[in-house]
């Protein structure tokens, strides 16, 4: 049997599919597994074992072009997990015997961003669960408590490990993961390097860990502690940043893709909802998870982000770094709870 998945974006949403990836593979155990995403993603599953093959999809590449990559193959199943007007044209084009897509529940989200009860009505679908639990609908299964699954090569598990264990051996580790793709979506740098102080300061054996891709932010936040901080924002490949985020033992995000890997490891965490709510099924999950958020009639204003506010950021602002502080104190019980082993034995 030959089967072919379709995620094309974005990181959050890739780390997310494994869990359907897992439980497709344990279904259909000898089946071969195509999976199609965006190139620079690709890093996210390509070294994961339940998957065959991976195809890419270059930036500005035409779904023509796409189309031939596959070539005349033709699949049993295609599961559409992206369930966008592209996959969905994609997925006219080559040779299938059945296709199944993702429900969205694009109304009921719609409704919640417009704050219209008439189409709160008209939305028959009502979403239970996540998009883990809606992705897993189209295998005819329920969700019993599993998680993303994250792998990388052994190479770069191998290096991190080293260099973990040598440096940084029985010492607290705090990731932070302060930008994002939207301004929306972001905190601020004062809040989080007035944060970094204080969490630098209540555990003397702390030391914080920078990620993401703007080095401008990083920097600014660096300043507050430089000798207990590393700043790895843009300079770590997605392998590297899995395996790294895998060793932290506390880890405070905006609402981002860093924010699911952290979540697929069972790290402890405290994530910050502003323009988002976890209504959208994009939410972490785990008795060790806190969300920091207030309550505000504008709330939630967009699915995934944007970047002018009518509010002045105000939901973000509101947000207090003692909030999130407590929170971070919260989760800190289970950060001593918590035993790392290899990346490849997270099931």
């Amino acid at each position: 049997m030959r089967i072919l998945v379709i995620r094309f974006s974005s990181l959050g949403d890739i780390v997310l599919s494994t869990t359907f990836i897992h439980s497709l593979k344990e279904i259909y155990s000898n089946a071969f597994v195509t999976y199609i995403t965006k190139c620079k993603y690709k890093d996210v599953i390509e070294d994961n074992p339940y998957i065959d093959r991976v195809v890419c999809l270059e930036e500005n590449e035409s779904i023509v072009s796409l189309v031939n990559k596959v070539g005349k193959e033709k699949f049993d199943i295609v599961f559409d997990l992206h369930s966008s007007l592209r996959s969905k044209m994609f997925s006219l084009l080559i040779k299938k015997r059945q296709y199944l897509h993702v429900c969205k529940y694009t109304l009921f989200r719609l409704s919640l961003i417009k704050k219209n009860r008439f189409l709160r009505l008209l939305s028959t679908k009502k979403p239970l669960g996540g998009v883990i639990e809606w992705q897993l609908s189209l295998l005819g299964v329920q969700n019993k408590g599993s998680f993303p699954h994250l792998f990388v090569d052994k190479d770069t598990e191998n290096n991190v490990s080293e260099m973990m264990g040598n440096h940084f051996k029985n010492r607290f580790l705090v990731g932070f993961a302060a930008d994002s793709s939207w301004k929306t979506k972001m905190w601020g740098v004062d809040k989080y390097s007035a944060l970094a102080e204080k969490i630098l300061s209540w555990n003397k054996n702390a030391v914080l860990f920078l990620f993401g891709e703007n080095k401008e932010i990083g920097g600014r936040i660096e300043i507050v502690c430089p000798h207990r901080t590393y700043n790895l924002m843009g300079r770590l490949t997605i392998k590297e940043a899995i395996a790294l985020i895998s060793f932290m033992n506390i880890f405070v995000s905006n609402d981002s893709g860093l924010m699911h890997i952290a979540n697929a490891f069972r790290i402890p965490l405290v994530v910050i909802f502003g323009p988002t709510v976890s209504e959208f099924g994009f939410y972490p999950r785990g008795k060790e998870v806190r969300v920091a958020e207030v309550d505000m009639p504008c709330r939630p204003c967009s699915l995934h982000g944007t970047d002018v506010c009518k509010k002045d950021y105000q939901c973000m602002k509101m947000i207090s770094v003692d909030d999130v502080f407590d929170k971070v104190k919260e989760v800190s019980q289970y950060a001593n709870q918590r035993t790392r082993s290899s990346i490849s034995s997270y099931k």
